[in-house]
């Protein structure tokens, strides 16, 4: 019976710590990039309004490309930052950006052209089966005179030709909707590939001592970005100076954009 005791007694100190810590979740943003030759320096802000007690900060926007090491947050005066851990969380699902969203839409638009185009030559399909199953046209014996004969010869000559034009259209229409399709499908499948990532979040506790409005400094290395230098040489004329452009060109896989 002690045992119980103490068990529900201790569960209860559990509880009441962890309600006295506030969780909150900091949406950050790249404020600033320091690009090296090989790797760069992200910078990450974000103002968070906190009132006096112990915080377990969760910030989201993070490279999952970060080198830990390297991590530095500084918040103001009032803020002590206790420790910094950080995570990743496969069970979150990651919203879906503007592009994924346009693909999609796009992807239906096609397949409405391709069903619409389907059902048009479905149509012309039925349409010459009924006619070539129609054709036993009957000779001036059975009743019809040959110029009547011949009319109906012409017409249905002609509705054949139509349909085959049409239908040659059609396919031709549909090869192009599909294709178009095969490529949307392609580029939805590459942005889903990069979309289906797990959550990088760094979190952050920390003690406030007064209610204030922080601006919080996040600054850790990537390494999977730099820069590369290139020249460019231009001359109006082989007897005119040759003028040399010094530049750079920088590339950046470390999952997150900068702006």
């Amino acid at each position: 019976m002690k045992k119980i005791v103490f068990l529900i007694v201790f569960i209860a100190q559990v509880y009441f710590l962890h309600a006295q810590v506030i969780i909150k979740e900091i949406a950050s943003n790249v404020t600033d990039v320091t690009v090296y030759m090989s790797g760069a320096q992200i910078t990450h802000s974000a103002d968070v309004k906190l009132e006096k007690g112990d915080y377990y900060l969760l910030v989201t926007g993070i490279s999952p490309d970060i080198n830990e090491k390297s991590i530095k947050v500084s918040a103001n005066d009032n803020v002590k930052i206790t420790s910094i851990t950080y995570t990743v969380d496969y069970l979150e699902a990651v919203a879906e950006t503007n592009e994924i969203k346009s693909l999609k839409d796009t992807v239906k638009a096609i397949t409405r052209k391709i069903t619409a185009t389907t059902n048009q030559l479905n149509v012309y399909k039925s349409e010459k089966e009924l006619i070539l199953k129609n054709n036993d046209i009957k000779g001036s014996d059975n009743g019809m005179l040959t110029s009547e004969l011949q009319k109906a010869a012409d017409l249905y000559r002609l509705r054949l030709n139509e349909i085959n034009t049409q239908t040659e259209k059609l396919n031709e229409q549909l090869d192009i909707y599909t294709e178009r399709l095969t490529k949307v499908q392609n580029q939805l499948v590459e942005h889903n590939s990069k979309q289906n990532q797990p959550v990088y979040k760094m979190n952050i506790t920390a003690s406030v001592k007064a209610a204030t409005i922080s601006p919080f400094v996040i600054n850790y290395l990537v390494s999977d970005a730099g820069w590369a230098a290139y020249y460019d040489i231009r001359a109006t004329d082989v007897n005119s100076p040759i003028q040399l452009d010094y530049k750079a060109k920088v590339f950046n896989n470390c999952s997150i954009d900068w702006t």
